[in-house]
Order: structure tokens, then sequence, then C-alpha cells
């Protein structure tokens, strides 16, 4: 594989110092998670990893988003959480938008935010499933690995962790393709992906039963 593109943003800040949250340029931001992502699956390509793990954005993020985002030849949406706050401070960062979510609004500020951090998981989606770096078997990276995607709470408002989404990769056939609305906890998921690879510990604790989703497994 060809190498990565160079690096030519640096961001020279501490890590949020103050906790009043950091002031983030859309383009750069985009562009040091696609360096990252042409890094790690390059090192996929070359088998010089088999596991990782990486993360977007969690949802404290203090981050203030300005820039134009643009999709697929599109304007999505002009960015500046400082201005859609209507304040600065740790209450002008993109995270007090889910905080502010209710079902009957139209969320707006929210859904672009999902909508941004959705095309950046796309371009790593992509990256793994190009059809020019197969593996021997003929298949892509995506196709063969297993790829968990999830997040942290099911409804950012109250915290709570009803209904929290998890998009798990069909590893190699092993994983029935669908949506599934299954009232477990995200162990019994993880148990479930580890006993299709026929792997016999489990993330459980010891005296708790796992409970196997057989209605996911091929």
């Amino acid at each position: 594989p060809s190498a990565p593109t160079p690096i030519a943003v640096l961001n020279g800040q501490s890590p949020d110092p103050s906790g009043e949250g950091v002031d983030i340029a859309l383009d750069a931001w985009v562009q040091l998670w696609r360096n990252l992502v042409d890094v790690y699956v390059l090192a996929l390509r070359c088998d010089r990893t088999r596991f990782g793990n990486l993360l977007f954005q969690s949802a404290g993020e203090r981050v203030r988003l300005k820039g134009q985002y643009r999709y697929q030849g599109r304007d999505i949406y002009d960015f500046d959480d400082e201005r859609d706050r209507g304040r600065g401070g740790s209450n002008g960062c993109s995270h007090e938008f889910w905080h502010r979510y209710q079902a009957r609004n139209e969320n707006r500020e929210m859904k672009h935010h999902i909508h941004f951090i959705m095309a950046q998981i796309g371009y790593l989606l992509g990256a793994l499933d190009d059809a020019s770096y197969t593996d021997a078997n003929g298949q892509t990276l995506l196709d063969n690995m297993m790829l968990m995607i999830g997040t942290e709470l099911g409804d950012g408002n109250p915290h709570n962790l009803d209904h929290v989404f998890h998009m798990v990769s069909a590893c190699n056939e092993r994983i029935r393709p669908g949506t599934y609305d299954v009232n477990v906890d995200g162990l019994d998921l993880y148990d479930t992906v580890l006993s299709a690879y026929g792997v016999q510990r489990r993330m459980s604790p010891n005296g708790r039963t796992p409970e196997i989703l057989s209605s996911i497994l091929r």
C-alpha cells in the first residue's frame, strides 16, 4: 500500500486544561481523523496489527465546532456551536445539544452533529472495505474482521442506558446481518461475538451466566 498522507495540521494545545472546552475547525478535525484512520488501516493491511480501537468523539467531549460542513457535494450545515448555543465556554460546546434533546423538538443542531460524526465513521468503513487491498480469501478487511461500533449512552439527556446502539460487522459470515432489538446487557452481545469465534472465555464476571444471542449467529 502507498504511504498515508503526511499530517499537516498540528494542534499544539493541551487537551482542554481548563475544562471549558476547545475551539476546533471542522476541516482540521476531519484531516486529523483521516490521518489516524489511514495509518491504522495501513497497519491492518500490512498485518502489523490485528487489534485496535479508534475513538472519534466521546459523549462528554468539550468541543466547539466551527466550519462549513459539506457531504457528497451538498452543503449540510454551517457549524458554529458557540453561536448556536448563544454562549461560550463549556456551555457553548457541542455535547450540550445532546443534553437538551427532546423527542418532540426538531433537535436540528444535534442531528447535524450526528450526520457529521457518521460521515467520519463512514470514511473508516470505506477504507476497510477497499477492494484494492483484499485478504488471501479475496475478501476485504471489513468482510473478514470483527468490527464493533457503539455508543456510551442510549439517551444523552437523562444519561440512561436504554437502547444503546451497537453495530457489529458480519465477522466473516459468523454474524447474521440485520437490525435487532434485544433486551439484554451489552456483555451478552460481547460474549455472543466471542462465541461466534469459538472463544470459550467470557467477558461476563464469574457467577454471571451470559445469554448467547442465537438470533444474530449464523
